[in-house]
């Protein structure tokens, strides 16, 4: 059977497709304003870094959460703090208050929400599906993923030249809205956390073996910062 006929990957797919299309919104918009706020593009490459750093830095303890909590709660969470975001960030330009210090704090938290939520989406798969699914679901999810990535980038473009970077981020967070309500329905199973050695690891061991994994690979670490 398709993973498709499966009605739990059907609700993932659809999330994970609005939400993906989003993906270029805020970095667009803000570089957009930045852009033709200070013409400044070494201050756009700076907002670029930190927000690849944020990501960086944050992506061991996102796995960690995901190991420890119920990811659809995760998954909402970070929708949640991204569409607060979005909202903050479309008000502050409309009414012409947002500066690049906040541009860059709102771009490093929008990329900490996503470290922490993009290991909750890809645990999500494996608990909805049957093993032997899991081929056709992963080639499916990553082809539906890549191309609404693409057309983030293009729709983002558009949005903001025909409703300003403001009006852009208020796309933003309708879009994700939808998106968390479409996983709202979905069943997530209750597994029970084990370990062989019969004890938890402590965050902190976590996340340093998660750190100790990403700096170890040069390929790991051109795939969390670009």
């Amino acid at each position: 059977m398709h993973p498709l006929k499966n009605r739990d990957f059907r609700l993932l797919f659809v999330t994970r497709i609005l939400a993906n299309l989003t993906v270029g919104f805020f970095e667009i918009a803000v570089i957009w304003w930045l852009l033709e706020k200070t013409g400044n593009k070494s201050l756009v490459a700076y907002v670029a870094l930190f927000g690849s750093l944020s990501f960086l830095l944050a992506a061991p303890l996102g796995g960690t959460l995901a190991d420890r909590l119920p990811k659809k709660f995760l998954i909402h969470l970070t929708y949640g703090l991204d569409i607060v975001l979005a909202l903050i960030g479309g008000f502050l330009l409309l009414q012409g208050w947002l500066s690049p210090v906040i541009a860059i704090i709102l771009m490093c938290i929008n990329n900490l929400a996503a470290a922490f939520r993009a290991p909750a989406l890809q645990s999500l798969l494996p608990l909805i599906l049957k093993p032997e699914q899991y081929q056709q679901a992963n080639a499916s999810m990553g082809l539906a993923n890549n191309m609404a990535n693409l057309a983030s980038l293009a729709v983002a473009g558009v949005l903001v030249s025909w409703l300003g970077s403001g009006g852009t981020l208020f796309a933003q967070a309708v879009l994700l809205g939808l998106a968390a309500l479409c996983l709202a329905f979905l069943h997530e199973p209750t597994l029970e956390r084990k370990s062989t050695t019969g004890k938890v690891p402590s965050v902190g061991s976590s996340m340093a073996e998660g750190f100790k994994t990403i700096l170890g690979s040069p390929a790991l670490i051109a795939l969390v910062t670009t």
